[in-house]
């Protein structure tokens, strides 16, 4: 499931590339070899990794479903994670959610050279 990013030029990241590739591995940290049932699951019924950082509610309506209340320790993860692979410092907001961080997240990427 996930591909070969030694490929990929940095250049040509996109933040949808960085929240997916963040995403996988979260999930590949903390189930392991499981973490692909956990993709194939997300992909087949709610919505492609690809989306993800467009279509954040999805997302996290499939944690909630798949994990219960274990999937908001994986969007903690997610989160926290993303910002250390953009270099950016970890802030948290108390009544953030994971849409807030990745909406905030974006506009960083897009007003700095974070991606490029």
């Amino acid at each position: 499931m996930i591909k070969d990013r030694q490929n990929v030029d940095r250049s040509k990241r996109s933040f949808g590339f960085f929240v997916k590739e963040t995403t996988e591995d979260v999930l590949n940290k903390v189930f392991g070899h499981s973490a692909n049932n956990v993709i194939d699951i997300i992909e087949k019924n709610y919505l492609s990794f690809d989306n993800i950082s467009e279509k954040g509610q999805i997302f996290l309506e499939a944690l909630d479903q798949i994990l219960g209340k274990g999937g908001v320790i994986i969007q903690d993860l997610i989160i926290e994670n993303l910002y250390a692979n953009l270099g950016l410092e970890f802030r948290p907001v108390s009544d953030y959610r994971f849409t807030d961080y990745l909406e905030d997240l974006k506009k960083q990427c897009s007003n700095s050279k974070v991606l490029r």
